[in-house]
């Protein structure tokens, strides 16, 4: 039996989403929140609101400080993300997945109360999805970074170790779209087993028949996919994280924002493109 491919972690660091002051706004409607807390060092880390489909999942969370002016004098970057840090984040742990990423970064809501929310864009792959399960994430020691190095400056704003499991409760958003194609990829022949769009992200499973002829470790993973929008924009997914073997892999990758499900027009897996059906 072949080697297993080594996972390809899709962590990065994402763009400002479109959030409310209280989680996700889209078409008139809130996320539902997710009940979870932890204080330490003055400070409050609370989760608020969820969002996800069976691969994909968004999580934001207030930072509350007991001192109301903690976070006035840390700087906000051009768009308009403000230049926060954990010395150390544990990519959250989900029940029973396996592989997985994310990317984060910090937002003020609400210029007008104390707190600042912080985003995370995270992707696992779990038999029979996500929704329902529980994600165990770990944050330690909050610092403010300088503008131009986006590294930490000076002291801690708050010291201590944020626990929480933060309970995915929500109904997968993702639009299973038809499977079955076969195509042609660097001389291997793929047929594509699952292919799945959402708000968040893409997630495609395909089968090899042969090996890509391509310089890149694990090509394999590399199959091009491309997720098309209404606005005559796309979405390259060709080096989304996942994971396999030569004979089958699954990758899935997050949008820089979350989207409107109607603005996602098609997916177009090697040469051939597959409509995105709308009710």
């Amino acid at each position: 039996m072949p080697p297993p491919l080594v996972c390809r972690d899709s962590r990065r660091t994402a763009p400002r989403a479109l959030l409310g002051s209280r989680g996700f706004v889209r078409d008139g409607e809130t996320a539902p929140l997710a009940r979870a807390s932890a204080a330490a060092g003055g400070l409050t880390v609370s989760a608020d609101a969820v969002l996800g489909d069976d691969t994909h999942y968004v999580v934001v969370y207030s930072l509350t400080p007991d001192d109301p002016t903690l976070f006035e004098d840390v700087a906000r970057s051009d768009e308009g993300t403000v230049l926060l840090d954990f010395s150390n984040i544990a990519i959250p742990e989900n029940e029973g997945a396996s592989g997985g990423g994310m990317g984060a970064y910090f937002y003020d809501a609400d210029p007008d109360d104390a707190s600042v929310q912080y985003v995370q864009q995270c992707w696992a792959q779990s038999e029979g999805g996500l929704a329902g399960t529980s994600a165990y994430v770990k944050f330690v020691d909050l610092y403010a970074l300088d503008p131009e190095t986006l590294k930490p400056v000076g002291e801690p704003l708050a010291t201590g170790t944020w626990e929480l499991e933060v309970p995915l409760d929500y109904e997968s958003e993702a639009i299973a779209l038809p499977v079955g194609q076969t195509v042609d990829f660097e001389g291997a022949s793929v047929t594509v087993t699952e292919l799945s769009v959402s708000p968040l992200g893409v997630l495609v499973s395909y089968d090899l028949a042969g090996t890509p002829d391509a310089s890149q470790e694990f090509p394999q993973l590399n199959l091009p996919v491309f997720v098309n929008f209404a606005d005559g924009t796309s979405f390259d997914a060709i080096w989304a994280g996942g994971f396999g073997d030569d004979a089958h892999v699954t990758k899935g990758a997050s949008f820089d924002r979350i989207v409107d499900a109607d603005d996602i027009v098609s997916v177009t897996v090697g040469d051939v493109t597959i409509e995105v059906p709308h009710a």
